[in-house]
């Protein structure tokens, strides 16, 4: 996963690097992909971080972190990847049902009737959705033959983050209601990696903080449901919608508000 990630971005670097230069790179992360971030600062020196914002961080093992993992799961995994032939009649199905929602999507968005952000803003980001769920049969089938684990472990992550840890600021983000965050565990294990890091290098020092924001693990999700049309001029009901909006992306907005005036203080 880490050089899937790696070879995105270098993929969107160069091109950005030829137009801006030089500019510093920040990893940021929600959940398991803080977990990858933190894997990637550590393990690929390379790939020198600036800072890195690391959000509802989750290193718990995978009984912990995913509800229900040895109770429905694991059957689940094993019953749709199997050779039976309800599952690969089911496969067969999701996979159809796949494409057909993809063409539907396709097909509505190219209509005359469909307002023009159709195309060009909302079909890219349901086909992105639509790749999160391409990802699924992978993981069943990684359940389905055995896997039971996270690798490496939460312990052999800890003790990776403490003795290479490089990125010189981090924030942390976690949210009040949020059971499987980690992120109070992992500031001590950074302070302990700043530590170790004065011994080596006295002159270099860490800024590390973590930040509690009203919310739940899935905050950060939150999407802008309430498109934007051409008719909103003549909507009497603009001011209620525009509020309702308002409202509903208050919480993730003040998510992007703590993120950009911690990256402003440079």
């Amino acid at each position: 996963l880490c050089d899937e990630i790696l070879e995105r971005f270098e993929r969107a670097a160069v091109p950005l690097a030829k137009q801006y230069g030089n500019v510093p790179v920040i990893g940021m992360g929600h959940s398991c992909g803080a977990l990858l971030q933190v894997f990637i600062t550590c393990l690929f020196p390379d790939t020198p971080r600036a800072a890195n914002v690391l959000i509802s961080f989750n290193n718990k093992p995978a009984k912990e972190a995913i509800p229900g993992f040895d109770e429905l799961v694991v059957p689940l995994s094993n019953a749709v990847m199997g050779n039976s032939t309800e599952g690969q009649q089911l496969r067969r199905s999701v996979g159809m049902l796949r494409q057909l929602t993809d063409d539907v999507a396709a097909a509505a968005a190219a209509s005359p009737a469909a307002p023009g952000i159709a195309a060009e803003f909302l079909l890219p980001s349901f086909r992105q959705g639509l790749e999160i769920v391409d990802q699924v049969p992978e993981l069943l089938q990684a359940i389905a033959s055995g896997t039971k684990e996270f690798f490496p472990t939460p312990d052999d992550t800890r003790e990776s983050c403490r003795r290479m840890y490089r990125a010189r600021r981090t924030l942390l983000v976690k949210f009040e209601n949020d059971a499987i965050d980690e992120s109070d565990e992992l500031e001590r294990v950074l302070q302990e990696a700043k530590g170790i890091m004065r011994l080596k290098r006295p002159m270099i020092d860490f800024d590390i903080r973590l930040k509690t924001i009203t919310g739940t693990h899935i905050t950060p999700l939150t999407q802008d449901i309430f498109v934007d049309t051409p008719l909103d001029s003549l909507d009497p009901l603009l001011p209620l919608r525009s509020a309702a909006r308002e409202n509903f992306l208050n919480t993730v907005g003040s998510v992007k508000s703590e993120i950009v005036s911690w990256l402003n203080e440079v």
